[in-house]
């Protein structure tokens, strides 16, 4: 897959690119939530060394989307339903934390990347490109989240943000049609009046709309693991209001 050059790539490179192909197929369930990561099958299609791979992979951990197991190599990370309600409350917090201190401490570099992630997502969602809207609702959040000025926030919410992604997914796939183009229609208002709550330096304003922007997305999620799972696990959606 790679192009081959007379020079050796600068440090990171390598890692960086499998990085985000590992992630994007476990994102997309092309790599399936428990499955076994076969290193040298990596080596093979993007035509890398081993070292790279293992540095992406421990990355990957980190982001909690693979576990690395003793001796044994290393898995996808399975989908633990029981754990979606601490996901929802950290996810919750810090992002109304990011934004509140994002619309104190924003400058006018910081609304632009905002801005272009934002018109990004919309691009997407005209194109009806479900997992470059993904990418692009990523950048939207990172982009507030570096605003806010306290990088060990922003860090949080970034792996928070990419565990939504592979939530996210779930969503879209199987949501019907009609539902999906009514959400994403609820999700690009929603990110238009939070840029400009943020651009106004209306933090109560954009707290307040952070939380409803992360409540509507618990929602979704809850009622499709209701629907999908059905009686077999009951899925109760956790009552927010009571935090």
């Amino acid at each position: 897959m790679s192009q081959k050059t007379t020079s050796r790539p600068p440090r990171g490179k390598g890692t960086d690119r499998v990085y985000l192909a590992l992630r994007n197929q476990i994102v997309r369930m092309e790599l399936r939530p428990g499955q076994k990561i076969d290193e040298n099958e990596i080596v093979k299609s993007l035509g890398v060394s081993r070292t790279p791979v293992r540095e992406a992979i421990i990355r990957l951990s980190g982001d909690k989307l693979v576990d690395v197991l003793t001796n044994r190599g290393a898995r996808v990370a399975p989908l633990d339903i029981l754990e979606l309600s601490q996901y929802f409350e950290a996810l919750e917090l810090t992002t109304r934390a990011t934004h509140h201190w994002a619309s104190l401490r924003r400058t006018e570099k910081s609304l632009a990347l905002i801005d272009r992630a934002r018109l990004a997502y919309e691009k997407a969602a005209d194109a009806k490109e479900p997992f470059a809207m993904s990418e692009a609702n990523l950048d939207f959040h990172h982009a507030i989240s570096e605003a806010s000025g306290n990088q060990l926030y922003s860090e949080i919410v970034f792996k928070l943000s990419v565990l939504g992604m592979r939530i996210g997914w779930i969503w879209y796939r199987d949501i019907a049609d009609d539902r999906k183009a009514i959400e994403v229609k609820r999700t690009i208002k929603e990110h238009r009046l939070i840029q400009a709550a943020i651009k106004e330096r209306n933090a109560e304003e954009a707290e307040r709309l952070a939380k409803i922007h992360i409540d509507a997305f618990r929602e979704q999620v809850f009622l499709r693991l209701s629907h999908t799972l059905g009686s077999a696990i009951p899925v109760e959606m956790p009552d927010s209001s009571k935090k």
